[in-house]
């Protein structure tokens, strides 16, 4: 018997014991008097038990009928909470968002978005992680990462654009004064890089106006851009580094741009696992505050 059966008739049955006759329970209903009476004698039957005690002047509930009545309607008011609640949850998004983000930029443009969602929706949790590494979200278990540059084709994933990222290649002036500045990619084997230790490459663009990884002689390798950018402000070599990060020592004269004509403009995506995309509000309410934030 599949549940549609099972349950056929019930409200039918509760209308009939609130308002007290078939009748009333019809108009109530917008049902014929027949219907209802169909529909109750079919749910008898289903039962084995009769509901009604019915007499030409009053509908009375035998025993098993009460007992039914009570238990039905518990039920209801159980599932008109439930659906009550989820409405609720689509407005005031309850529960826990695990994000992975890029180190630097993750805390420096998305994490103050977070604590701001933070104060918005009381009820969401958050548990946020930073790596530059590209994680397996079903593997760890990760609702949404925020990741920098072209991204994989994988069919479990969704992707929205969230803005770009320039990246600026650049280096003291008392470094440019005692090496020159180069002005090919080709002239970095004549000079000092300093590279990210996750990597041996710089991301370069190519007169077509594609990216791809170019390896770069690398007088010294650091974890993270901020440190790559020390070294720069240091004299030490040529760093590749975003273009916010370096901005206000290009402004102050502590660094000078070169090399402008290879240095790209990553994109910048929110990425989740297909499952999530109808089902999760939480989701939806973060990428939509992220793009309405970065994308400009």
């Amino acid at each position: 018997m599949n549940s549609e059966n099972h349950f056929s008739g019930v409200p039918i049955f509760i209308a009939a014991v609130e308002t007290g006759s078939f009748s009333k329970a019809a108009e109530k209903l917008h049902l014929s008097k027949s219907a209802i009476s169909k529909a109750i004698s079919i749910l008898e039957e289903r039962l084995e038990t009769s509901l009604f005690l019915r007499t030409t002047r009053h509908l009375k509930l035998t025993d098993e009928g009460r007992t039914y009545y009570e238990s039905c309607l518990r039920a209801f008011n159980e599932l008109t909470e439930a659906q009550a609640n989820l409405r609720s949850l689509k407005h005031n998004p309850t529960g826990k968002v695990r994000m992975n983000l890029p180190v630097l930029y993750g805390k420096r443009w998305i994490l103050p978005v977070v604590l701001e969602l933070s104060d918005l929706y009381p009820k969401m949790n958050f548990d946020i992680t930073f790596s530059n590494q590209n994680i397996d979200l079903i593997e760890e278990d990760i609702d949404l990462v925020v990741r920098i540059g072209n991204l994989d084709n994988k069919s479990s994933l969704r992707a929205r654009n969230l803005g770009t990222q320039p990246i600026t290649i650049c280096a003291s002036p008392s470094y440019l004064k005692r090496k020159g500045a180069p002005k090919t990619i080709a002239d970095l084997k004549q000079h000092d890089c300093i590279v990210e230790s996750s990597t041996k490459n710089w991301l370069i663009k190519t007169s077509e106006g594609k990216t791809k990884n170019q390896p770069v002689p690398s007088r010294m390798r650091l974890a993270g851009a901020d440190t790559c950018l020390q070294a720069a402000l240091q004299g030490k070599g040529i760093a590749q580094v975003p273009s916010w990060l370096a901005a206000k020592h290009i402004e102050n004269g502590e660094l000078k741009p070169i090399l402008d004509s290879y240095a790209p403009t990553l994109p910048v995506h929110a990425v989740w696992p297909k499952t999530h995309q109808k089902t999760d509000k939480k989701i939806r309410i973060i990428i939509d505050e992220l793009i309405k934030r970065l994308e400009p």
